[in-house]
Order: structure tokens, then C-alpha cells, then sequence
């Protein structure tokens, strides 16, 4: 499988991962981000990305693959995760397999930008770690 690594900036804001293991960073977002994975794997690296905007939306769509996201630790973030037949772990919540659940960063809120994870899995998985909690690696 082939590997990479890209920046990803506010110009590209859909990502697919069709058969295929991808690596990026995302720096910024434009409120129309996009990250579709089938047959494959993808990780995403948000520990530098800035949110100029108030809510930014991240979706990502899992079928058969997985994805990981990693994320400052100080983010502001909402998650809406949905699975069927699938797993999703979200920081500080039980992992979710069937059905929809939705969390939020309530120490957070009022303090400046949110990220708002649009997470969806369907025979798959997706795993989202703040910086520093088990499963968040470097990239280099």
C-alpha cells in the first residue's frame, strides 16, 4: 500500500482514501472539509491546525477502513459520531458500535473557535486522540 504525507490547506477541502493508506496534516479549515475512506486507512494530524471561523465542520466517512484523527489538546471540539456494525472512540466517552451519540467539550465552550466532527463509520473504524493520549503518534 502507498503511503503519504501532505499538508492539507483550505484549497482542498475533500480528501478520499479509496484502497489506499494516506498520512496528512491539516493546518487550517474552510468549513467544507471532507475525509472519505473505503478499503483504507487514513490519519490526520490536527495539532497545528487553526480555526478562523466559528463552528468549523470536519466529516469523515469510514467504510470497511479506519481512520485516525489527533487533535490539540486544547481544541474546543463537538463530536456527532453515527456507526453501524463499526467502532468509534471519541476522548473520554465509551466507544460507540450501533447507533448515534453525540459529545462536547463543555469546559471549553465561549473560550474562541470550535471544531464540530462529523464522524461516521459503516464496517469500520475511526479513533480520535487528543495530543499526548494513547494512540497519538508523530508524524514525521
Amino acid at each position: 500500500m502507498n503511503q503519504s504525507l501532505q499538508v492539507q490547506s483550505p484549497s482542498k477541502s475533500k480528501k478520499k482514501v479509496l484502497f489506499n493508506d494516506s498520512k496528512f496534516r491539516l493546518l487550517s479549515l474552510n468549513n467544507k472539509n471532507k475525509v472519505e475512506v473505503v478499503f483504507g486507512n487514513v490519519e490526520i494530524d490536527m495539532r497545528k491546525v487553526e480555526l478562523s471561523e466559528i463552528p468549523q465542520v470536519l466529516n469523515i466517512e469510514v467504510v470497511f477502513g479506519s481512520a485516525t484523527v489527533i487533535l490539540p489538546a486544547d481544541l474546543p471540539v463537538k463530536i456527532k459520531s453515527s456507526a453501524v456494525l463499526a467502532s468509534i472512540r471519541q476522548p473520554d466517552l465509551p466507544e460507540v458500535h450501533f447507533g448515534e451519540q453525540t459529545s462536547q467539550d463543555s469546559d471549553f465552550f465561549g473560550q474562541g473557535p470550535i471544531l464540530e466532527i462529523r464522524a461516521k463509520a459503516v464496517f469500520g473504524n475511526i479513533e480520535i486522540f487528543r495530543d499526548g493520549e494513547n494512540g497519538a503518534e508523530v508524524i514525521q
